[in-house]
C-alpha cells in the first residue's frame, strides 16, 4: 500500500514516511503554510534544519566551503602583500640604483682630485728639490769660497 501527501502528492511507501515529510519537507510546510525555523541552524551560513542527519551531512559541506573560501581570502592576502613587496622591493631597487650612479660620480670626482692633489705633490716635490739643489750649490759656493779665503790668506 502508498501513502500520499495531501499537500503536494507525493508517495511514501510507509505512514511514518508519510508522517516524516509532513513534518519536516520545507517545501510541503510552505504549502501548509507552517514554515517554521528548524531545530537546527548552521553557524556558518544561517541555514535552518528541521532534522538533525541533513544539518549534520551540511554542515561537513558549508565547513569545507567556509575552509576553502578562508584560504582563498588568506591566499588573496597574501598574493596582495606579495604584489606590494614587489612594488617595495623594485622602488628600493631604483633608489640602490641612483645611489650606486651618485656613489660612482662621487668617486670619480674624488679620484680626480687626488690625481689633481698629487700632480701638485710632484710638482711641489720637483720645485723643492730644485730649490734644495740651487740651496745646496750656494752652500757649496759659500763654503769653496770660505776654502779659498782661508787658504789665501
Amino acid at each position: 500500500m502508498n501513502y500520499n501527501c495531501e499537500f503536494c502528492n507525493k508517495e511514501f511507501k510507509t505512514s511514518s514516511s508519510l508522517n516524516n515529510h509532513k513534518k519536516t519537507a520545507k517545501f510541503c510546510l510552505n504549502i501548509q503554510n507552517r514554515i517554521e525555523d528548524g531545530k537546527y541552524n548552521c553557524e556558518i551560513c544561517n541555514k535552518n534544519f528541521n532534522r538533525n542527519d541533513h544539518y549534520q551531512v551540511h554542515l561537513e559541506k558549508c565547513k569545507e566551503r567556509f575552509e576553502l573560501k578562508s584560504n582563498k581570502d588568506e591566499l588573496e592576502k597574501i598574493k596582495k602583500l606579495l604584489e606590494e613587496s614587489k612594488e617595495e622591493n623594485n622602488k628600493l631597487k631604483k633608489l640602490l640604483q641612483e645611489y650606486k650612479e651618485d656613489s660612482k660620480q662621487e668617486n670619480n670626482k674624488l679620484k680626480r682630485l687626488i690625481e689633481e692633489l698629487n700632480e701638485e705633490c710632484t710638482e711641489r716635490k720637483l720645485l723643492m728639490r730644485k730649490e734644495i739643489m740651487k740651496n745646496e750649490r750656494k752652500q757649496f759656493e759659500i763654503d769653496y769660497k770660505d776654502k779659498l779665503i782661508k787658504t789665501y790668506k
